[in-house]
């Protein structure tokens, strides 16, 4: 009996062996179903039916095929690191190195491209920004304990990240553990471009889902304040555009009036007593010193 969750990745291969022990074994396929299946009957072989054989039928409507590369008789020595390179072109994760703290011998890769990519939510670990491309990576032989770390280089088109204004500075692979819900970023290294490409390497502890990421630092022409200074956001990067020595708001430089208004009142007020004084005085001194008019006679000779 087979159980079959809701929603996700399903690999599986046949193996049939018919009443006279002949066995026919089929490749590994992989499909997403779309429900729960609990119980699902396999057919044996009944030695007491009368006929030779018996054919038994399934049909189903298989979902469009997931990109997917399967690498198999992986051997990794101890603390030697081993290079897997990744040769489906509709999956930009290019190459696997893995370093490993015990020996492993017969393993495989299954790396999936995944159809759904997640949109940003800080709740579950990713920040405002732009899904490129996730992918899976199962195993067989390898587990996360047996690895000391793994390297993955993986591209970005640089068609794609100028159609949505994306700089490569912020690309960042997210990596969600087994039987999680968070994404954690992984350190992210830019290692160079060729005509196509933009390329990066992460570390990561272990194998399980992943998603190339682009960091958006800000939205499209919005404006904040920093240290005095006025920027806009171009290209997901803030960029000044005015410095402010009276500071400034998110609307642009506050002036000295604004910027603090009581204490701008108090100066003018202080300033306007004081001129107000100085004239006061001023006019006093005037009238100690004036002498009045008179009139004289001049004397005659």
């Amino acid at each position: 009996m087979l159980k079959v969750e809701s929603n996700a990745i399903e690999f599986w291969n046949i193996s049939y062996t018919d009443c006279s022990g002949q066995t026919t074994s089929s490749s590994l396929y992989n499909f997403t179903d779309s429900n729960s299946i609990s119980n699902l009957p396999i057919n044996q072989c009944n030695s007491s039916a009368s006929s030779s054989s018996t054919t038994t039928s399934y049909s189903y409507v298989p979902s469009t095929p997931l990109p997917t590369q399967v690498i198999t008789s992986v051997n990794v020595m101890t603390n030697i690191p081993t290079a897997i390179i990744i040769t489906n072109p509709k999956i930009d994760l290019t190459k696997i190195t893995i370093t490993a703290n015990q020996n492993i011998f017969a393993a495989s890769l299954i790396i999936n491209k995944l159809s759904q990519l997640p949109t940003s939510n800080p709740q579950i670990g990713l920040p405002l920004g732009i899904p490129y491309q996730a992918f899976q990576i199962n195993t067989t032989m390898i587990t996360n304990l047996s690895i000391a770390n793994a390297t993955l280089e993986f591209k970005v088109n640089k068609s794609w990240a100028a159609s949505q204004n994306v700089d490569p500075s912020t690309i960042t692979l997210y990596r969600m553990k087994a039987n999680d819900t968070i994404w954690n970023p992984l350190n992210t290294t830019f290692l160079g471009q060729d005509n196509n490409s933009y390329h990066f390497s992460a570390v990561t502890p272990g194998f399980s889902t992943f998603i190339i990421y682009s960091n958006q630092k800000c939205i499209a022409n919005s404006k904040r304040c920093l240290n005095n200074q006025t920027q806009l956001c171009l290209n997901s990067t803030w960029m000044t555009t005015e410095q402010c020595p009276n500071g400034c708001n998110n609307e642009g430089c506050s002036n000295l009036l604004s910027n603090n208004p009581p204490i701008i009142y108090g100066v003018i007020i202080l300033m306007i007593l004081i001129v107000g004084a100085m004239l006061l005085n001023k006019k006093k001194k005037t009238r100690k010193y004036h002498i009045p008019h008179k009139h004289f006679r001049k004397r005659r000779s």
